[in-house]
């Protein structure tokens, strides 16, 4: 079968439509393609803002209420109480007559590390730390925590502390069998 010249122009004509149509629908499936993951990459982007800002909310949420506990009428007496006590330790006069006082000093300042626990947890904050006269007197992280005692029978103060449990609880009732050492951590 001979094909005339009117046919060869129209077969030619039929391929290059066909070739053309190829052509733009892959353009077209490439085109949309880059449609698509450029929408999903705004979403993703849109999505992790806001994630991000939900987040910075909520640590904002529970650093207030962290600072409210620790301005709690309750908390301020026991930091009063605190600082009452090593006033009247600092005093040379009165520490060698009352023993007592260096104790009752070391286990308030336990109770206090036991108050500030829930506020460290819940405030999100690496560590707390109480400083007396511009020296540090308390330490607490979520590793363990520390304090600043007077020992009965040596002068001047050693810091103690202890480490927590896999918890994270930390053996404050037995604060008076800490191990002595270095704080690891202050902050000015």
């Amino acid at each position: 079968m001979k094909f005339r010249i009117k046919q060869k122009i129209l077969l030619l004509l039929i391929a290059l439509l066909s070739v053309t149509i190829t052509s733009l629908a892959l353009l077209a499936g490439y085109s949309t393609g880059r449609q698509n993951e450029s929408a999903a990459f705004t979403d993703l982007d849109r999505d992790l803002r806001t994630w991000q800002n939900d987040l910075e909310r909520s640590v904002v949420h529970l650093r207030d209420v962290a600072i409210r506990e620790v301005s709690d009428p309750a908390s301020m007496a026991l930091l009063s109480q605190l600082l009452g006590l090593a006033l009247t330790i600092g005093d040379s006069h009165q520490a060698p007559e009352n023993p007592e006082l260096s104790r009752t000093l070391g286990y308030e300042k336990s109770v206090a590390l036991g108050r500030m626990l829930p506020v460290l947890r819940t405030g999100g904050f690496d560590s707390i730390a109480v400083y007396l006269h511009g020296r540090l007197s308390q330490l607490v992280s979520p590793s363990g925590a520390g304090m600043m005692v007077a020992r009965a029978g040596r002068p001047g103060e050693a810091w103690i502390s202890a480490t927590g449990d896999i918890h994270g609880a930390l053996p404050l009732q037995s604060w008076p069998a800490w191990q002595p050492g270095t704080p690891r951590r202050t902050f000015r």
